[in-house]
């Protein structure tokens, strides 16, 4: 407690010819033993039970626990600076972001921006979740052989939205002493329902479990899944790739910083300064990316001045180096 008062309020009554009195009131400021927020005044009957508004971050303190303070990374994403000393990470409040890669402008919530580390920007999206490009990033620290969206012809199941027989991907196979061992990165869509895709949470579970029976029955392997609920290097460390493998040498933080990236950026990027020989497949080697990915890549870089990026003339390119 820094500072106290009496404050005046005016309340209804019976005992009074105008029906209305005085209340007294003690009101005390407190200076957060936390935070170090005082500019906070609590009436003394809520004295006991009140939680420090920065830290819950009712108000946003420039300083303590805005955007600007705690997750300056959102900037880099589209946030403004203005808006990011306003408000905190995860406030409800929408405001106008900015593309940093194609300058197109939307309303997004900045809660959702915090969650996802994304403002979905749908012109230069790479469609591609935080979790995978966190995970993709892991396996090239690792120095493995790896694969993403794997397809097996074993690998299909009975779908329960269309009744018919479905193929299934892989989200990455490492290729390690002659194991082919599958992992699967868990989004949110694994814990709930999926109105864009028409299924269930049920629905979503009952797929894994088949995918996860395939596996083990053609590969002898059991899915390891990562989910990205709560801290992803945490349920890394904790599943089953911290026996097969030493981590003690991965870069977390580079991790982290990957899963931010924009994969059409970099892939347009790295074709704008590639080797004249140099063509999609080889990108999708150095991406761990099919063609096809890089090509739509290209395509979209292409159409958003990011690249120059002939569809025609690198296919012939590449028939002729075949």
């Amino acid at each position: 407690i820094i500072d106290r008062e009496i404050r005046v309020r005016i309340k209804k009554t019976n005992n009074t010819s105008s029906g209305i009195t005085n209340a007294h009131e003690r009101y005390y400021k407190v200076k957060c033993n936390k935070c170090g927020y005082d500019e906070w005044w609590v009436v003394e009957y809520k004295l006991k039970n009140n939680n420090c508004p920065c830290c819950t971050s009712q108000v946003a303190v420039l300083g303590i626990n805005t955007i600007y303070d705690k997750a300056s990374w959102m900037i880099d994403l589209g946030v403004s600076e203005e808006d990011a000393k306003k408000y905190c990470p995860r406030s409800k409040k929408k405001v106008m972001v900015i593309c940093p890669i194609c300058k197109n402008q939307k309303i997004s919530q900045l809660n959702d921006i915090y969650k996802s580390k994304s403002i979905g920007c749908k012109l230069c999206g790479d469609g591609i979740s935080k979790p995978e490009k966190y995970m993709n990033n892991f396996l090239k620290q690792l120095n493995v052989d790896f694969k993403t969206q794997v397809k097996y012809d074993w690998n299909k199941y009975n779908n329960p939205i269309t009744g018919k027989i479905s193929q299934a991907n892989i989200d990455f196979v490492i290729y390690y002493n002659g194991r082919e061992i599958p992992i699967e990165v868990d989004g949110e869509f694994h814990r709930k329902d999926n109105n864009m895709q028409n299924t269930t949470k049920e629905n979503q579970i009952y797929i894994d479990h088949i995918r996860d029976l395939n596996c083990l029955k053609y590969l002898g392997e059991d899915t390891i899944r990562i989910s990205n609920k709560g801290d992803i290097k945490q349920n890394i460390l904790n599943s089953k790739l911290s026996k097969i493998f030493d981590l003690s040498k991965i870069d977390w933080q580079e991790c982290e910083l990957a899963s931010l990236n924009n994969l059409t950026k970099e892939v347009c990027d790295y074709w704008n300064n590639k080797e004249e020989y140099e063509t999609t497949t080889n990108l999708s080697n150095i991406f761990n990316k099919n063609p096809s990915f890089i090509r739509d890549c290209l395509k979209k870089g292409n159409s958003l001045g990011l690249c120059s990026y002939n569809t025609k003339y690198e296919t012939d390119k590449a028939r002729k180096t075949k």
